[in-house]
């Protein structure tokens, strides 16, 4: 309590304004959260950059209109049957930004995108590589979703690498 009024303090004298109707949502929107029946999860197109691999992670509404919003947690898994984690889950690389709710009627998608950096940017040592089977891939209510995808990641330090949900499908 006492370091909430101490940091309560700080923003003020600072100046600092914390916009926190972009941070919180209203009662109406939590109400209406997309549940795990009614969101498909896929991948979209890959794309190659220099060391890594690049997918949007796709987000698409099957049932009655919903809200989703935040940054999905992704980790690597060996297959669809054991679900054994490989390595360390995905990191959020989007850090300060705010979540936006996105509002999806049946039919549309959002999507966030996965960054894999390739393990032979480092030594074996330090990597110590593993193949996945796939993802299993939780937001909000939308929670152990499998997801194929082969690929090699790193058991060692995080080779994975997720950002908050946007509109449209590519990332």
């Amino acid at each position: 309590m006492k370091f909430t009024r101490f940091l309560a303090l700080v923003v003020a004298a600072a100046g600092i304004t914390i916009p926190t109707e972009s941070v919180v949502a209203s009662a109406d929107t939590t109400q209406n959260l997309c549940t795990a029946g009614q969101i498909h999860v896929s991948l979209g197109r890959f794309q190659g950059t220099a060391g890594a691999t690049v997918v949007p992670l796709i987000f698409t509404n099957t049932g009655s209109t919903c809200t989703i919003y935040g940054v999905p947690a992704v980790q690597p898994v060996a297959d669809a049957v054991t679900l054994r984690p490989v390595g360390p889950p995905a990191h959020n690389d989007s850090m300060a930004m705010y979540p936006a709710l996105h509002q999806l009627r049946k039919g549309q998608s959002v999507s966030a995108l996965l960054r894999f950096t390739e393990t032979g940017n480092y030594s074996v040592g330090t990597c110590k590589p593993a193949a996945i089977g796939g993802l299993v891939v939780s937001l909000l209510n939308v929670s152990h979703h499998y997801v194929r995808f082969p690929q090699t990641v790193c058991t060692a330090l995080p080779s994975v690498a997720t950002r908050l949900i946007g509109s449209g499908t590519q990332g």
